[in-house]
């Protein structure tokens, strides 16, 4: 039976999770094996007391009893030993080498139980890490976690974006550079067909085709494929695609989160056979598991957006349903005047204002509600925030609170999403006349203006303002002061999110002159104005 290593004599102590046990252990001595008692284990080793004794550095093998099964099979080496008196020596022994895989899993499931059931900690505590990986995770060297930090990038730059074609793009471009492939490709089920959403190359080659010979392979089996040699692989010996683009090294892999395969990674070389090995095809899958993943968070994130925004929405509704009243009853009036037959050119003007007073009403509703692509295009930021302070008025005068909003003339223009940035406005503003509500003559102030070579857009109320490191905690999902039933605590959230998406920031503090104050400050766009598009 193949022994399997455990690990380096150097290895970090804090990998070491000890047990207080007396299990039964047998060290072989003079070519018999010795039965004594272990005091003390860990997967990484044991400590015995024994009335013999080897020489510390020499190593044995040994057998460890424990409380069901088999005995372990291991070879071990003495660390340390300590006279006790009387005969008796307590010894440290380091594991070497386990006799199988099956044999090291037992050991730590059995010190990972064990660990639960002791020192007060429940049966049904869950962990987040299984005992193997935390132990792998406590030996890392400096180096190791040097290199941890660049996955650790890589997840930055991929969960930065909240579209799916961004996602894709990104993860593709790592993909290929960090494989040294020369092209990849990133494709979609289209029915029975493939779209490709991404491609990036090194070279000057632009062409999209690939082997559909190797595409279904990993479709039908779902799982990674990789070819050193295309040319000679008999695997597709009948695949034309791939003699015609000459391509030597292939691998295809899946992007998978959980079992839904959001589509396939594709990647060759033309240049030489054996580019890719089995690391690069676990980095790729490394990178593609984390692109997935991004990809859940974008949906989950564009999810719980709308629903933020529906529940704006139905704050307002109520307000606007009853500014509809008034046109509507001034509808009905002019008409019975019509009726009695005093028709005049005025009551004719009059139905017609009142008529697109409440076409108004609904379309600066159906604007602010309806869930828009998220399509980048250069705006004026003042055409959003009107709007938005267009839907808050019967709000504000509801409550008793009024809202001022100055603008600057002559303002750069901003690129992004007029939909989106119209909900972080919203939500500013809502969220400011909640606070100004408690006050004697509740007053908002929202202000755009130039700041640098950008934007700013603040928002200041005259309420109460933050707690002592409130401030700090806006923007964590799910926080609010408000009651459960008039807040979710996910709005300042996802404003946060869209004004990252804009490569924006947006802070809270309280106002030297007493409330809080939302500031948010958007890059400008540096293109002609007649591109401008109303936001």
């Amino acid at each position: 039976m193949g022994m399997q290593t455990i690990g380096n004599k150097a290895e970090d102590r804090r990998a070491n999770i000890r047990l207080h046990r007396v299990l039964v252990v047998e060290i072989e001595w003079q070519g018999e094996y010795l039965p004594t008692v272990a005091v003390d284990i860990s997967i990484s080793g044991f400590q015995i007391a024994s009335p013999v004794a080897p020489q510390v550095g020499e190593d044995c093998s040994v057998r460890i009893y424990l409380r069901n099964g088999p005995s372990l099979q291991a070879r071990a080496e003495l660390v340390w030993r300590q006279d006790l008196g009387l005969g008796l020596f307590r010894l440290g022994f380091q594991f070497v080498e386990m006799s199988s895989p099956h044999d090291f899993e037992r050991l730590c499931l059995y010190v990972e139980k064990e660990r639960l059931n002791s020192d007060g900690i429940p049966e049904t505590c869950v962990q987040t890490l299984e005992l193997a990986t935390q132990v792998t995770l406590r030996g890392l060297t400096d180096e190791e976690i040097d290199r941890f930090s660049v996955l650790a990038e890589v997840s930055e730059l991929l969960n930065g974006c909240y579209q799916l074609n961004d996602i894709l793009e990104r993860a593709l471009k790592i993909t290929v550079e960090a494989t040294g492939a020369e092209r990849g490709m990133v494709l979609l089920e289209q029915g029975e067909e493939f779209v490709v959403p991404a491609f990036h190359s090194l070279t000057s080659d632009c062409n999209t085709n690939y082997s559909r010979s190797v595409v279904e392979a990993v479709r039908e089996r779902g799982s990674a494929l990789i070819s050193l040699d295309a040319q000679c692989d008999e695997r597709f010996s009948q695949s034309v695609s791939l003699k015609v683009m000459g391509t030597r090294s292939v691998m295809c892999l899946p992007i998978r989160d959980g079992g839904r395969t959001f589509g396939l990674l594709y990647l060759d070389c033309s240049v030489r056979s054996g580019a890719f090995t089995d690391t690069e095809l676990k980095l790729a899958g490394v990178i593609s598991r984390m692109a997935a993943s991004a990809i859940v968070r974008a949906e989950e994130f564009s999810q719980m957006a709308q629903r933020e925004k529906l529940a704006s929405m139905g704050t307002l509704m109520a307000g606007v349903m009853h500014e509809l009243r008034n046109p509507l009853a001034a509808i009905s009036g002019i008409a019975d005047v019509m009726g009695t037959g005093k028709i005049d050119e005025g009551l004719v003007q009059g139905l017609k204002e009142e008529t697109e007073r409440c076409g108004a009403l609904i379309r600066d509703l159906l604007r602010l509600s309806r869930q828009e692509p998220a399509e980048f295009s250069p705006l004026r930021l003042e055409n959003v925030l009107h709007t938005a302070a267009t839907a808050v008025q019967t709000e504000s005068a509801r409550q008793n609170v009024k809202v001022l909003l100055e603008i600057e003339s002559d303002l750069p223009l901003i690129y992004g999403n007029a939909g989106h940035l119209r909900q972080v406005a919203l939500n500013l503003l809502s969220n400011a006349m909640f606070s100004a509500a408690s006050a004697e003559s509740g007053l908002v102030r929202a202000t755009l203006g130039r700041d640098g070579k950008g934007v700013k857009f603040t928002v200041c109320d005259n309420g109460p303002g933050f707690a002592t490191g409130m401030a700090s905690k806006v923007f964590d999902p799910f926080f609010t002061t408000k009651s459960q039933e008039k807040g979710t605590g996910l709005g300042l959230s996802i404003a946060h999110r869209i004004v990252t998406e804009h490569r924006g920031t947006i802070t809270a503090e309280n106002s030297p002159h007493g409330g809080a104050l939302f500031s948010v400050i958007l890059p400008a766009l540096a293109v002609p104005k007649e591109q401008a598009e109303a936001g």
